[in-house]
């Protein structure tokens, strides 16, 4: 059945919930509440789309996650709320306040279709499918949520003194092949900078802030030497197409933080920012079962 029409606010990412980086998160009087609990007014409409599948699964595997798409569906294979309220707010997991216990434990396969011409636009629609993310949260999650500014320490990721070795894309924003974080290797085609942002997080288990100033997308491939529980190992995909191979030709950097600066021209910097925004849970229920 088609989904109902509800009141969510803005879209963007998906990411995984990495708890093992210690992130220092500094609450002061500049707390301030932006609005009143809300599901969010709608920015960009409300797409009609079906709930193929929506369950909870027993695999709890972190090691790869993300939100694919291929032709009129949606996937998010092995997500739990944490994650998508990641993805669909465009915050990290560090700025999600008041989430109950089970927010990063149960993991939920979701299958979303709609029409391949709901997913029109920039970077193949993917303001279309995250929007339909909120309205599930919203209607099948039931979640409620208010919006605070607050301080967050993290690391700010600047363009490095040699200047950026990255890319400048041909591609159109329809044409990007999306981000891909596999082990060793962080290759995008096409990508902005809040993409490549997102995955650098994800990789270093903090929360990272663009700085660099660049606009535009970015074609680049880095890759690294791993070791066995490294969080740069984990494998991550964001929405696009046809994702890449892991295998590369690429020089190999000794780490992942050599292979940002060498390969790519970017170093990351301790910063913090008094105006990022946080999410705080008023509400929110496990899904029933589709």
């Amino acid at each position: 059945m088609k989904t109902t029409t509800v009141h969510c606010s803005r879209v963007l990412i998906l990411a995984v919930s990495l708890s093992l980086a210690v992130v220092t998160l500094v609450f002061g009087p500049e707390s301030v509440p932006v609005s009143e609990a809300q599901a969010a007014p709608p920015e960009i409409g409300s797409p009609q789309f079906d709930i193929v599948s929506l369950r909870k699964i027993a695999d709890v595997d972190t090691n790869w996650g993300g939100m694919q798409h291929t032709p009129g569906l949606i996937r998010a294979p092995r997500d739990s709320l944490l994650d998508l309220i990641e993805l669909a707010y465009d915050v990290q997991v560090e700025q999600i306040i008041e989430a109950p216990s089970w927010a990063d434990s149960a993991r939920y396969e979701i299958v979303l279709s709609a029409p391949e011409s709901t997913f029109a636009g920039p970077f193949h629609g993917e303001a279309q499918a995250l929007r339909m993310l909120q309205i599930l949260l919203s209607d099948r999650f039931k979640l409620v949520f208010h919006s605070e500014t607050r301080s967050l320490t993290a690391a700010a990721l600047v363009v490095g003194p040699a200047g950026i070795k990255m890319s400048k894309s041909q591609r159109q924003p329809g044409d990007w092949e999306g981000v891909d974080l596999v082990p060793g290797r962080l290759v995008g085609q096409g990508a902005p900078m809040a993409r490549l942002t997102r995955i650098i997080a994800l990789s270093t288990g903090q929360p990272v802030l663009d700085k660099t100033g660049l606009t535009g997308t970015f074609d680049f491939d880095a890759q690294w030497r791993t070791e066995e529980g490294n969080l740069s190992s984990h494998q991550w995909h964001y929405v696009g197409t046809n994702p890449p191979s892991a295998a590369g030709t690429n020089a190999v950097s000794s780490s992942f933080e050599d292979a940002l600066k060498g390969q790519l021209g970017l170093v990351l910097e301790p910063t913090k920012s008094s105006h990022e925004k946080f999410i705080v849970i008023d509400h929110v229920e496990q899904p029933p079962e589709t």
